[in-house]
């Protein structure tokens, strides 16, 4: 009895292990150096980390030569400060760290004390110099701001450079479709990418850092709701080694986690052809129906007088 606990404890951590490992795919990194006011390192700074959204702090110590590093961080925004005696405390916010990027925030701390705070807004860092891989990201502002046909957040890839939709009548496009990529009558939408001039065949795709690909039809397995997305990334040419296999681009989805202040949205889209005019050229009016209806709901996972979740636990139901 006792062996059969042990091993099933044991398998329990491998897979939280394994979880582990694959959601730093999806994970971003903020690296960069203290310096004081002269431009020297300064080394034993403590570095701290805010994921904004939920409080969450991660506290790294810059080493001799004044450099930290804060690995396998949630995408979002952060607020990023040093304390060291002597010195004025020095906060940088807010920071966006896209998905799977690598940003540097330097920091120059000032003579004082360490009760005094010199706050600087953060400035967005404009190319990517830690990696060689060529993509782009699709931020949550434009996942909300743009038309989508079906609602499918892939449809929003080809506004980046180096893609397009594929070679018309994919299969990929439509999912057995017939018009522009709809299924007219079932009301179904899906879309496909091309990159740097590869088959959609080739594509990767991974939903908060966990292989999410039909490697049948070559599709995501899982396409949440445009609510529920935090942004995606494309890598169109030169993935990282941890994407291995990809021939064409790598899609990685990032999704809402919940935050400290319960969220919702409930939407319903209708589409039918009994509202549409006949054109000139009809015969009779084409058939168009689709009816899309979902929500999202998010928050703290709370249990009133047993458990307070805030800055601890936190749910996302996405329909």
């Amino acid at each position: 009895m006792k062996s059969r606990f042990c091993g099933f404890v044991l398998a329990c951590w491998l897979l939280s292990v394994t979880t582990s490992l694959l959601g730093q795919l999806n994970f971003g990194e903020i690296r960069g150096k203290v310096t004081d006011p002269s431009g020297a390192a300064v080394p034993d700074a403590k570095i701290k980390a805010t994921f904004l959204s939920q409080d969450v702090v991660r506290v790294v110590t810059s080493n001799s030569n004044g450099d930290y590093f804060l690995p396998d961080l949630e995408p979002g925004k952060y607020s990023v400060s040093v304390e060291k005696v002597g010195f004025k405390t020095t906060e940088q916010s807010p920071i966006v760290l896209p998905t799977g990027e690598t940003i540097e925030v330097d920091l120059q701390v000032q003579l004082g004390a360490v009760s005094e705070k010199v706050e600087v807004k953060a400035t967005a860092q404009m190319i990517e110099t830690s990696t060689s891989e060529v993509s782009g990201i699709v931020s949550e502002r434009a996942i909300d701001a743009m038309p989508l046909l079906g609602r499918d957040y892939l449809s929003l890839a080809v506004l980046l450079p180096g893609t397009n939709p594929g070679a018309p009548g994919d299969a990929r496009q439509s999912g057995g479709g017939v018009y522009a990529g709809i299924d007219t009558v079932e009301g179904s939408a899906q879309a496909a990418v091309s990159a740097a001039g590869a088959e959609p065949d080739s594509n990767r795709f991974y939903l908060d850092g966990m292989d999410n690909t039909d490697y049948f039809q070559r599709n995501p397995v899982a396409r949440p709701t445009i609510d529920a997305m935090v942004e995606f990334q494309v890598q169109t040419s030169l993935p990282s080694v941890e994407y291995a296999g990809a021939g064409g681009a790598v899609v990685s989805a990032t999704t809402k986690s919940g935050a400290n202040t319960y969220h919702g949205v409930a939407f319903d889209f209708l589409r039918n052809n009994v509202f549409d005019a006949r054109s000139f050229f009809d015969v009779q009016k084409p058939v168009r129906r689709r009816n899309q209806f979902g929500g999202v709901i998010s928050g703290p996972l709370s249990i009133p007088g047993v458990y307070d979740a805030k800055n601890k636990t936190f749910f996302l139901f996405d329909y």
